[in-house]
């Protein structure tokens, strides 16, 4: 890339993972293709969008992109592909926390929740599984009868 990068370059990255994104999920051909391509757009993005300087952006990108890779590890490279989807989770609960974000902090864990649960299939079922446990119970703290009807 040359230059520097620019709020309208990180939003317009931004803008096409989630075309990507939705793309792959309403069409079954080029799925792979598409992922990857949201994948990469939402890179893009998270070079402009830092934890240190947009660290909302930031979150909510990490948190597009996790779901991303754990759509990619049903098409190839399960294993791979949840590990990163779990690494992009954790990134985004380093701003999603239960005081500042609440709602973004539960959806995070339910997903984080969801890639822990998938990845039991692949290996360490139980340590996985318990994973995916904490994080579930993480999101109903926030995700009670009382707060969602």
């Amino acid at each position: 890339m040359i230059g520097k990068v620019t709020p309208d370059f990180a939003r317009t990255s931004l803008a096409a993972g989630d075309n990507f994104y939705e793309i792959a999920l309403v069409k079954a051909e080029g799925r792979e293709r598409n992922l990857k391509l949201a994948i990469q757009a939402y890179l893009a993005a998270l070079s402009f969008y830092t934890l240190e300087e947009f660290h909302r952006n930031h979150a909510m990108v990490q948190n597009d992109l996790g779901n991303a890779y754990g759509i990619l590890a049903g098409v190839r490279d399960k294993e791979d592909n949840l590990n990163l989807a779990v690494q992009a989770f954790q990134e985004a609960l380093k701003t999603y926390t239960p005081q500042a974000f609440p709602v973004q902090y539960a959806t995070t864990q339910n997903n984080l929740g969801a890639a822990f649960s998938t990845l039991a299939d692949v290996r360490d079922k139980e340590d996985n599984l318990n994973l995916a446990i904490q994080a579930c119970k993480e999101a109903l703290k926030t995700y009670t009868p009382q707060a969602f009807p």
